[in-house]
């Protein structure tokens, strides 16, 4: 009866040890930029200007697809420090510059229509 207790007892400090030794402690800095990008991607997807050929289209298309291939990365290799010092401003940046309003300014030359005829026929220059 005290072997089983010896190697029980012997097993559940290798698995305590082991499991010390494997784990890792969070990265929470990685969870915080990730849950970022979701809600970023989610508030640049939520509007029906996404797939329109204008500019607020264009700047919310490419910061949807620059915030899933930042959260692609963080699965691989891209630590969450490294991602909030390279990534997040330029993301932040598209996602205000796609919300600010764009207005142009045209310069239209209106050309004036005669209210004369044109004699192509007379001498004298008017």
């Amino acid at each position: 009866m005290f072997k089983n207790c010896r190697n029980l007892f012997f097993f559940a400090i290798v698995y305590f040890l082991e499991s010390n030794l494997i784990s890792r402690e969070p990265d929470v800095l990685s969870q915080f930029v990730e849950n970022h990008l979701l809600i970023v991607e989610s508030k640049m997807k939520d509007s029906p200007t996404l797939w329109l050929d204008v500019r607020e289209g264009y700047l919310r298309n490419k910061t949807v697809y620059l915030s899933e291939v930042v959260m692609d990365s963080l699965d691989e290799e891209l630590t969450g420090y490294h991602a909030a010092i390279r990534h997040l401003p330029k993301i932040d940046s598209l996602r205000q510059e796609s919300l600010t309003p764009f207005e142009v300014e045209f310069d239209f030359v209106i050309e004036k229509k005669p209210n004369f005829s044109k004699n192509y026929f007379s001498s004298s220059i008017k």
